[in-house]
Order: C-alpha cells, then sequence, then structure tokens
C-alpha cells in the first residue's frame, strides 16, 4: 500500500485540545476585547455543534453589526425598494415591503419557481463573467462606463 502525504491523511475524530473549563476561562478571564467578534464566533460554533465555515461565522457577525444593517436599510430604501414600488412589485406598508402578490395563494411549485427565477438572475450578476457582488467600482462602470 503506497504510503499517503500528511495533506491526504484525513482522520475521522477531530482532537479535542481544550476541555469546558478552560473554554470557560478563557471566555469569562482571558478573553480581550476589541469588538463582538471573538463570542460570536464561539457561539456560532457552539450553535452548529463545534465547526462552521467562514461565510456562515462571517454572517453571524452581521447580525450583531447595526452599523451594516442600518447600511442596508437604506440601500433596501433607496435602490430595489424604490425600483420595485415603481414597477408596482412591492408596495410599503409602515416599514414593511409587501409584495405585490398574494403569496399564499401560490402553489408551492409557483413559488419554487419564483424563487428558481430570482436565484438565476442573481447568479447571472455575479457569475464569472459579470462584476463581483459588493464591488461598487465595477457596478458603476456597467451602468455608467468610465472613459
Amino acid at each position: 500500500m503506497p504510503k499517503l502525504a500528511r495533506s491526504q491523511v484525513t482522520t475521522k475524530t477531530p482532537e479535542v485540545a481544550m476541555r469546558y473549563s478552560e473554554l470557560k476561562d478563557f471566555i469569562e478571564n482571558k478573553m480581550r476585547m476589541r469588538h463582538i467578534y471573538q463570542p460570536v464566533m464561539i457561539k456560532a460554533l457552539i450553535d452548529a455543534k463545534g465547526a462552521l465555515p467562514t461565510d456562515k461565522i462571517a454572517s453571524k457577525f452581521l447580525e450583531y453589526d447595526t452599523s451594516q444593517i442600518e447600511y442596508y436599510e437604506q440601500i433596501t430604501k433607496n435602490m430595489p425598494g424604490r425600483v420595485l414600488a415603481r414597477h408596482d412589485v412591492v408596495r410599503k406598508d409602515g416599514s414593511n415591503y409587501v409584495l405585490n402578490i398574494d403569496v399564499e395563494s401560490l402553489t408551492s411549485g409557483q413559488r419554487e419557481e419564483l424563487i428558481s427565477l430570482c436565484d438565476t438572475k442573481i447568479n447571472e450578476y455575479t457569475g464569472p463573467r459579470g462584476p463581483k457582488y459588493g464591488n461598487t467600482e465595477d457596478l458603476v462602470t456597467v451602468i455608467y462606463p468610465v472613459q
């Protein structure tokens, strides 16, 4: 049998390097806070039974970052909310946006198809040939070609 390189060796059981009392002591006495990131990450990992991909941890940070929530509230009001309202797709009802279709009357197949169509549009935009999501420089160039 050929010998496997170290990078090819996998273990079935993870190594546990810390006991409950050590993690508790770290949180209570040793953790130095500059932001909420450390306890949010630990909490997310505990909730997920010990492991999460980076993007899922990052999304947990957003749950606590009110500045990002406020930023995206403004984007919602100024961009898609306004455009969709102009096309009578949504309407404003107090602080809520309401889809101008009776979602409850749609069949599950219709809902799935509409969601799939939205996913297709998202993938077309974020695909390898389109601008990267969040890169406003590319977005401005696409909408208003810079010369």
